[in-house]
């Protein structure tokens, strides 16, 4: 059974959409930028307490960290941003 959502309850869910994407957008931002911050002085840290002698060692152990970086982004701001926001959902939400 498909009901008509009023005009102006359709606007507040669509706007309250827009608010929570948002709020989703700049949460991930935050979120990665620590992981991004947090990676690079994990990797600094290391670097200047262990030596290593072959660069492909220091190449991995930087890629590794990219790589961390990169899983980051992807679990923290694309795959949120990514699932779409239906007006049911936000009104079972709202509920």
């Amino acid at each position: 059974m498909k009901t008509q959502i009023p005009v102006e309850l359709k606007k507040q869910l669509q706007y309250m959409i827009r608010r929570v994407r948002m709020i989703m957008l700049l949460r991930g931002i935050v979120a990665v930028a620590g992981v991004l911050l947090a990676v690079v002085l994990a990797i600094m840290a290391v670097d200047a307490t262990v030596v290593f002698y072959d660069q492909r060692v220091r190449w991995a152990f930087s890629l590794t960290g990219f790589a961390l970086f990169a899983a980051a982004l992807y679990k923290l701001l694309i795959a949120p941003l990514s699932r779409p926001i239906s007006l049911t959902r936000m009104a079972r939400v709202l509920e």
